[in-house]
């Protein structure tokens, strides 16, 4: 905390950034773990609908081989299979289809557990009250094709894999009303994360991909309105206040915080809620990043933990996005907006600061590299280059290289002259003890005449 004093120069500023490192903390704790659960809903949605040959001790991506071709997988890390590889089936069944899909992926037949020809328009029926329908003249926008004008129909999927998923989640959703003009059904069946937004506020989350790009309040909305996550805890979370609603609770108290102030009684409050949802028995046994997330809160909380500029930049970042949806999005109007406005330009300030004196002491670090080096050079060839073997005839230790250059005598020729005996005149020198006494820029030298010779030869050439 010391080094960002300047910036959070009070102790409710301070406190205020410990919450906002807390709450990033907790994202990342939570965020790994959303992915699994609902990677966990659309794979098992898919294999029930498909009716695959596989056992029921095998999942879908430790059957189906992860490889680009498959229609499946994506490039890099593959969302689909997520680290999960294949693993022998007792009864041989699995392995059968595997070698199955292997040779179709070998001849290009597509695997046929996926489908990306139904659009959300087609998907959801167009009701009044779904959140997705806009009506204007009796018209609803979201269901009418822009080009043809024409009204768009419900159709069922083709492999009814689409149908099958928006049933799933309709069915989980803890209120019945998922957020469909958050999602892209065709991505569904490649990225989990489209059906984790459909669990999120309606307003604000249409844009992001994964659960990096989701804030904490994006991620824990997932955990309160899917009804699948209630397995993973001994909480009741149906309850209205419950360890998932708390947290919920304190991210948006963080973001507004008036002036950025947080009394030291509601800091303790908020590290109480966000350390309660890890401390869940079930949940920390079924997360595997739950008690890493505690354990850091729990250092955080007694002052045991150095907060890195990237920690303060990254929770910076969280918050400013967080505040930038409420006011482009208008997610609550009873937001008292202008304190919004007066927040978000604080930390833009903040950011800005502290992101300059990342800049310097980055400056500062590379010139104390560079010194370091120099100094490191200058000692290694002082001991390593500094000295002459005189040869196996010298029982004398090693000559210094001092000891045998003879500096070369640098003259002047000045523009007067001396009186010398038989009327003859010479001209007057000035002697150069050093080479930065030549190349001063004060002398009146126009031109310079070195002389050079090869080691021996006696002759010299003259270079003007």
């Amino acid at each position: 905390m010391d080094d960002y004093k300047r910036q959070f120069k009070t102790p409710g500023n301070q406190n205020w950034l410990k919450g906002a490192v807390a709450v990033n903390i907790s994202k990342h704790g939570l965020a790994p773990f959303a992915c699994k659960v609902v990677d966990h809903l659309r794979v098992e949605t898919i294999k029930t609908q498909l009716s695959l040959d596989i056992c029921e001790n095998c999942s879908l991506p430790e059957t189906i081989p992860c490889d680009l071709k498959n229609g499946i997988c994506n490039e890099g890390y593959c969302t689909f299979h997520q680290g999960r590889s294949f693993h022998p089936c007792p009864i041989l069944k699995c392995n059968d289809f595997r070698n199955d899909c292997l040779v179709k992926i070998d001849k290009g037949i597509p695997l046929g557990v996926t489908c990306n020809g139904c659009s959300t328009a087609e998907i959801v029926p167009c009701i009044q009250g779904n959140q997705v329908c806009r009506y204007s003249c009796g018209i609803c926008k979201f269901h009418n094709d822009p080009k043809t004008n024409v009204p768009i129909k419900h159709r069922p999927c083709p492999k009814n894999i689409c149908d099958a998923l928006f049933d799933a989640i309709e069915i989980n959703h803890r209120f019945g009303n998922p957020s469909w003009r958050n999602t892209d059904v065709r991505k569904m069946c490649f990225n989990s994360w489209h059906i984790a937004k459909c669990y999120m506020p309606r307003e604000g989350y249409a844009h992001v991909e994964n659960e990096e790009s989701t804030d904490l309040n994006g991620i824990i909305n997932v955990y309160i309105n899917c009804k699948t996550f209630q397995n993973y805890f001994n909480a009741d979370l149906s309850q209205l206040q419950n360890v998932c609603t708390k947290v919920r609770e304190v991210g948006k108290q963080l973001r507004h915080a008036t002036g950025l102030e947080v009394e030291e009684d509601v800091l303790k409050d908020w590290m109480y809620d966000l350390k309660n949802v890890f401390n869940d028995p079930i949940f920390l046994g079924v997360n595997q990043y739950a008690q890493f997330a505690l354990d850091q809160l729990t250092k955080l909380e007694k002052d045991q933990i150095h907060i890195e500029q990237s920690d303060v930049v990254a929770a910076i970042d969280g918050i400013t996005n967080s505040l930038k949806t409420i006011l482009c999005n208008n997610e609550d109007l009873s937001e008292n907006l202008r304190e919004i406005k007066d927040n978000l330009k604080d930390l833009e300030r903040l950011k800005r600061d502290i992101l300059d004196e990342i800049k310097d002491e980055t400056k500062r670090q590379q010139h104390n590299i560079r010194v370091k080096l120099l100094k490191s050079l200058l000692d290694f060839h002082k001991k390593n280059n500094s000295t002459l073997t005189l040869g196996p005839f010298f029982e004398i230790q090693d000559s210094r290289l001092e000891d045998f250059y003879v500096p070369p005598s640098l003259v002047k020729m000045c523009s007067s002259s001396t009186s010398v005996d038989d009327g003859l005149f010479e001209d007057t020198t000035e002697t150069f003890t050093s080479l930065m006494q030549l190349l001063n820029p004060d002398n009146d030298i126009k031109q310079f005449i070195y002389i050079t010779a090869d080691a021996g030869a006696g002759t010299g050439d003259f270079i003007t």
